[in-house]
């Protein structure tokens, strides 16, 4: 939980955050402005990236449906994730980052210039 963070996330039967084995990447950068992300969804792994910078990857070696369920068509979801068990008890000691009166039980937005999608 700290302000000014974004993170990458691969959520699985085998990695998440339920059973502790979340896989992620992180980088710190202003949030209030504008920026360019991007994921790199090849045969072989997942790649995150902002602002032409890559900040995380995920390429699991064992290849079950558990692990890694990307070998099949998928849509995409473009989503504002706030609060929840994830933030857990972190902002100013008080309860989930959900909770009434936490920065994060106002009203959140999330401005999207355009999306694309290429197949290669």
């Amino acid at each position: 939980c700290t302000e000014n963070k974004i993170f990458g996330t691969v959520h699985t039967g085998a990695y998440n955050h339920m059973h502790n084995t979340q896989a992620y990447g992180s980088r710190h950068l202003q949030v209030a402005e504008w920026h360019t992300y991007a994921l790199q969804w090849e045969e072989e792994g997942l790649q995150w990236f902002v602002d032409g910078e890559l900040f995380g990857s995920f390429a699991p070696t064992h290849r079950s449906s558990e692990k890694w369920p990307f070998s099949q068509d998928f849509y995409l979801i473009l989503n504002l994730a706030v609060g929840g068990a994830w933030g857990g008890s972190c902002l100013h000691g008080n309860g989930p980052s959900c909770a009434p009166g936490s920065e994060f039980s106002q009203g959140q937005v999330m401005e999207v210039d355009y999306a694309r999608v290429y197949k290669v």
